[in-house]
Parts: C-alpha cells; sequence; structure tokens
C-alpha cells in the first residue's frame, strides 16, 4: 500500500536537493491496511521565524490589497 511513497522518499533523497525522511518499513496489518514505519525527527521552535515570515508574507501581500484595505491600521498581531 504504501510502496509509492517509499519510492517517493528514496527518489527525493536521491536528488539530495531536499531533506526526506528515511523509510525504515512497510508492515502489513493482519486485518487489512498496512502502517508505513519512519525515521524520528525531532522539531525545533520555529517561533523565533514568526515575525521575518509574517513580514515577507505582508509584503508580498500588501501590493495585491484594495486601496481602502490599505488604510487600515496594521493588526495586532503584526506589531508584536
Amino acid at each position: 500500500m504504501f510502496d509509492g511513497e517509499v519510492a517517493n522518499l528514496e527518489a527525493l533523497q536521491g536528488t539530495g536537493l531536499v531533506r526526506a525522511l528515511r523509510s525504515m518499513k512497510v508492515i502489513d496489518l493482519p486485518r487489512g491496511g498496512a502502517t508505513f514505519v519512519m525515521e524520528h525527527l525531532k522539531m525545533r521552535s520555529l517561533s523565533r521565524l514568526r515575525r521575518p515570515l509574517v513580514e515577507t508574507a505582508v509584503l508580498r501581500i500588501i501590493p495585491l490589497l484594495p486601496i481602502p484595505l490599505l488604510l487600515l491600521p496594521p493588526p495586532v498581531w503584526l506589531l508584536r
């Protein structure tokens, strides 16, 4: 059932362009279906990147907004 996903992840790893999780095993369940075991990836907090990401997104959205919306004050969450 997950053979295609395993092949896709292996192809991604083979390019060396992106980090893809390593697939460990595909297990067929006795009552039907399957489960997919992958490596554990410890995630770090991205809160330090929140402000730069929001600012970048806002700078890309502003040119697309109609003029009356540009006259409104910025949202409170953006000022933090």
